[in-house]
């Protein structure tokens, strides 16, 4: 406060009107920590007092330059996970500790038997019709064991509860834990004795620990006291057998109970459906890895190295998913539409062949008799028939065309740090201006590489959750992109010479999505943006960006917006919408002219050659891909783009959001906006942050506000290209027919030529060929310059001209093998084209 008097006094505002704001928010900080009511009114009072001053400035001050506040800072994370508290009407809150065995609401006093608040689960159909009832597992079933270490993996058997997903991940973690002799992936059920092992409540009462929403937290009841748990109460048919997820010839109770306690978060048993990936991703913490095995871009040979590495070492569980078609039979296994198996052993034989075997959790009824299937289910199966029935080795090429997915889960602890990151789009207290950029957020990781570490490459694995407080809501989709910042060694430099032209950030409605990156061996440290969108119907969706990898990272904390940003929006349409680069329409895509302002004050960073921080940001649709690029076009019109033009750009194309960030010198800019084909089209809006005042305004379409003429016409070879000193037999080249224009009275005419030459398809590239060098000319007024190979083809500049007939000459040099358009725009209704 006493900083903030002083600036005041100085005629400082803008640093007198932050630290004020500062002193505000540290004395209500203050006011809420204090224990004492008389210290709470008094920092109320200096915050009131700091507010005000704010206030009184801001009052005179009109251009005063915006406090922004921090969201990184402790309380502005801890609020975003607050706000994931509540899934389902179910209280979610952050875990503490655990409840101690014997403990809970509603009991304390003679070890009273526990009933869940909340009440029962909802029902699945399938368990109405059967007419279950609720029984606790200690009244209808002998020996009750909470996890036996004789449990086995194909013991878990799904009965009617829809959740095969949920069943085949309790199954791979068991598996893991049997396996490696670890309790790492395993679903934390409570309450553990003091040795730590899970054990039997003697109330009846447990709770599960889950990762939701960006944080762990405990499934509690609805009244949100952190000491509510769920019962072990569960449905039973009418002769005795579990009607949930259950073991077969044993009474092991933890599956039963993990099911109930996460499916009472999903909103009951009547569950929707899942992928493993996302259950184990809430079970275990570990990372989700969701590949879509009929995706363009899944890589069948480096998926299987991955994951026949990944499973023999332990690190990662996987499952695989069918898809909506009918049912195959493969070998002794019916695959079933839409359904999931666990993944049991991954490997490679000495004759190179490569084998997956696969479990299925569904136990098929036998028959119309109950009584049979319950004489099945007590049965020790240990080397029994039902097993080998439920199991089959597939190989990975058979997995790859039977399968839809493949859900792996990878253990986090491969990474020796992690950085977290809790966000929000789409806040309801922004403005509807506001509430769109909300939903496009870029977050820049600063990574280091320590010294003496070897210099060999390193992942870095980013995961983007998006919160869920309605597990039954839809038409949600997010899309994470990571690239090199402009600044890195290794940030793309080739956008506009590139051969190829790329599309990344996909949009997806799944709850998660990994993006890999490589740091390559000679970076010491760089910066990696973080592009992360949103598109739903819902305001305050929170999110969650955890970051993995061996090297040192930290969040750059900077301030995200800058204080002044100038807005305007449009459309590509199919008049407007020209595609990428590499096509001779990128002209037609809409322009615009940027104003940076020099530097003005004293400081290092004042004066006319400044450079100022600028950044831009490209909304449009989920489905259309989309770049801004600034180029040296001294905020006129370009035709062509080359990578010696590019001041700065977005890269690849991306789906529906693309940015940069760039420290541009004060001038003027051209900002093409351009989608990855002309078939792409849609509104969208363009943003332009600055650390300085900048202008943005639209540059008008070629012609525009003119009429135009048009004709077509071809070269071929011998004919004249030119005057006399030009000819150059067998490479120039000139229309058989050359057009006249005339003009009544005086007008303005600009002329370009429509490059329409053949086109073949190289990749996902067009260009023209063969190659050929193409001039324009008014002769004799007004020429496009030396011949030029871009794509775009020549124009002249806009020149006035009495009324007369002039000869335009449409000149090639090399091989065209092709035709040409030719456009001439007047300011006249009366000029005519036609040819001589």
């Amino acid at each position: 406060y006493a900083r903030a008097a002083k600036a005041e006094l100085a005629k400082d505002l803008n640093t007198a009107f932050r630290l004020y704001v500062d002193a505000g928010s540290a004395f209500l900080a203050l006011s809420r920590a204090a224990a004492h009511p008389r210290a709470q009114e008094q920092a109320r009072g200096a915050a009131g007092r700091a507010l005000e001053r704010a206030e009184r400035i801001k009052a005179v001050k009109r251009d005063l330059t915006p406090v922004l506040r921090d969201p990184f800072a402790p309380e502005e994370q801890q609020l975003v996970l607050k706000k994931g508290s509540v899934v389902n009407s179910v209280a979610a809150p952050l875990w503490t500790a655990a409840v101690p065995a014997g403990q809970g609401q509603g009991q304390g006093q003679g070890q009273v038997v526990y009933s869940d608040p909340d009440g029962l689960l909802a029902l699945s159909p399938e368990q109405r019709e059967a007419g279950v009832f609720w029984r606790r597992p200690s009244e209808m079933l002998a020996g009750v064991e909470l996890l036996s270490p004789g449990l086995r993996p194909e013991d878990i058997v799904q009965r009617v509860v829809a959740d095969c997903s949920l069943c085949a991940s309790i199954i791979v973690c068991l598996l893991h834990s049997r396996t490696h002799g670890s309790d790492v992936p395993l679903p934390t059920l409570y309450p553990h004795g003091t040795d730590g092992a899970l054990q039997l409540s003697p109330t009846g009462g447990y709770e599960l620990r889950v990762l939701f929403n960006g944080a762990y937290r405990r499934v509690s009841a609805h009244t949100t006291a952190v000491m509510d748990l769920i019962d072990d109460r569960l449905p039973f048919s009418p002769d005795g057998r579990r009607m949930c997820m259950t073991t077969k010839g044993r009474v092991d109770m933890w599956p039963s109970l993990v099911e109930k306690a996460f499916l009472k978060l999903m909103g009951g048993y009547d569950f929707p459906g899942s992928n493993s990936s996302v259950d184990i991703h809430a079970l275990a913490g570990w990372i989700p890895d969701y590949l879509e095995v009929k995706s363009p871009s899944f890589q069948r040979e480096q998926t299987w190295s991955r994951l026949v590495r990944g499973f023999s070492q332990g690190q990662c569980v996987l499952t695989v998913g069918t898809d909506n078609r009918p049912t195959t039979d493969k070998g002794r296994v019916r695959l079933l539409p839409a359904h999931c198996y666990a993944v049991t052993d991954v490997k490679e034989l000495e004759d190179g062949s490569r084998w997956l075997t696969i479990l299925d959790s569904w136990l098929p009824k036998r028959g119309a008799d109950s009584r049979i299937d319950a004489l099945v289910e007590n049965l020790s199966l240990d080397g029994g028939d039902a097993d080998r029935e439920r199991v089959i080795d597939i190989a990975w090429d058979d997995t790859c065309s039977l399968f839809g997915s493949i859900c792996v889960s990878w253990n986090p602890r491969m990474f020796k740090n992690q950085l977290l990151y809790h966000g929000i789009w789409k806040a309801s207290y922004l403005s509807e201006a506001r509430k769109e950029e909300s939903t496009h957020q870029t977050l820049r990781l600063l990574i280091e590489r320590p010294k003496g570490a070897p210099n060999s490459s390193e992942e870095v694995w980013v995961l983007l959750t998006r919160h869920r407080t309605d597990t039954h809501r839809s038409s949600e989709f997010i899309s994470l992109h990571v690239e090199y910042d402009d600044g890195h060694p290794d940030a793309p430099r080739d956008f506009a010479d590139s051969d190829t032209v790329r599309m990344q950030g996909v949009y997806t409605d799944n709850p998660h999505v990994l993006v890999r990156t490589s740091v390559p061996p000679a970076a010491g440290a760089g910066t990696l943006s973080l592009n992360i969108s949103y598109d739903g119907a819902h305001d305050d969706v929170g999110f969650t960006a955890a970051v993995y990898s061996a090297l040192a990272m930290r969040w750059d904390a900077a301030p995200r917006r800058l204080p002044f940003d100038a807005k305007v929006a449009g459309a590509l349409t199919a008049k407007t919408s020209g595609g990428n680069y590499t096509l001779p329409t990128f002209m037609l895509n809409p322009q615009y002219r940027l104003r940076v302002a020099a530097a003005t004050g004293a400081g290092l960073q004042a004066g006319p050659a400044a450079k100022t921080r600028v950044g831009v940001a490209l909304h449009a649709p989920r489905d259309v891909p989309v770049n801004v690029t600034a180029v040296w076009g001294r905020g006129e019109r370009v035709f062509d783009l080359a990578q010696s033009d590019i001041a700065a750009t977005s890269g690849v194309y991306t789906y529906g959001f693309a940015c940069f960030f760039a420290d541009l010198p004060p001038g003027d800019f051209t900002l093409a906006v351009s989608a990855f084909a002309p078939t792409h089209q849609g509104a969208f809006t363009l943003l332009v942050c600055s650390a300085r005042r900048v202008a943005l305004e639209p540059i008008p379409q070629e012609g525009a506000g003119m009429f135009a003429k048009t004709a077509r016409g071809a070269w071929c070879v011998g004919t004249y290209a030119g005057p006399p000193a030009a000819r150059r037999p067998g490479t120039c080249w000139r229309c058989p027919s050359p057009h006249r224009s005339s003009a009544p009275a005086r007008f303005s005419t600009c002329m370009y030529l429509a490059n329409a030459i053949t086109h073949r398809r190289r990749r996902i590239r067009l260009q023209p060929h063969p190659p050929a060098f193409v001039r324009v000319a008014l002769a004799p007024l007004a020429s496009s310059g030396a011949y030029t190979d871009a794509r775009s083809g020549a124009a002249t500049a806009q020149v006035a001209l009495r009324a007369g007939q002039y000869i335009v000459l449409p000149l090639a040099e090399g091989a065209p093998d092709g035709g040409f358009g030719l456009v001439v725009y007047s300011s006249s209704a009366a000029t005519r084209l036609a040819p001589l």
